[in-house]
């Protein structure tokens, strides 16, 4: 098998926004091919993200050490519960690393403000970036194909994502 990063890339446009999108297919098979092509796509588009699988352990952050060797920022994204703080908080160096804490299902609000301060912890501890994702039912049900679910999210919830923009693009 083979992976064909240049043939995933599809172009969208919802109102003013527009983003081409290499689609994710899973598990990369050759990160250091996806890593050659990002490094040719970076002299075309002024911002490009890398959704890769979460990192789960030392061998998952070694398998991909390609595409993160080429980052600027690592976002992390993890949600309030302890498998997936356990798996995602890690140390990258001399990376800008920001963590989104986000709740893609309803969480108690009291496991949410816990697994916030051990987040905030872990990034005051680091010098990290962090916000916090609200529950969005609209986003839930988000693909490529209706982006125009972004019409119907809270006031809130579009808060905390130009706000993570706002970071990234910093």
């Amino acid at each position: 098998m083979s992976e064909d990063p240049d043939g995933s890339l599809r172009r969208i446009e919802a109102d003013e926004l527009q983003l081409t999108v290499a689609v994710n297919r899973g598990s990369l098979l050759w990160p250091g091919k996806v890593a050659d092509s990002v490094e040719e796509w970076s002299k075309q588009y002024h911002f490009i993200m890398i959704d890769q699988p979460a990192l789960t352990d030392a061998d998952a952050v070694e398998r991909y050490m390609p595409l993160l060797k080429l980052a600027d920022t690592v976002l992390i994204v993890t949600e309030p519960n302890s498998a997936s703080i356990e798996a995602s908080l890690y140390k990258f160096g001399g990376k800008r690393v920001v963590v989104a804490l986000n709740q893609p299902r309803p969480y108690p609000k009291t496991v949410v403000e816990h697994y916030r301060r051990v987040v905030e912890h872990f990034c005051r501890k680091h010098g990290y970036e962090y916000v916090l994702v609200p529950y969005e039912p609209a986003v839930s049900r988000l693909s490529p194909s209706i982006l125009k679910v972004f019409k119907y999210t809270s006031d809130d919830y579009d808060s905390v994502i130009a706000k993570l923009a706002n970071i990234l693009l910093q």
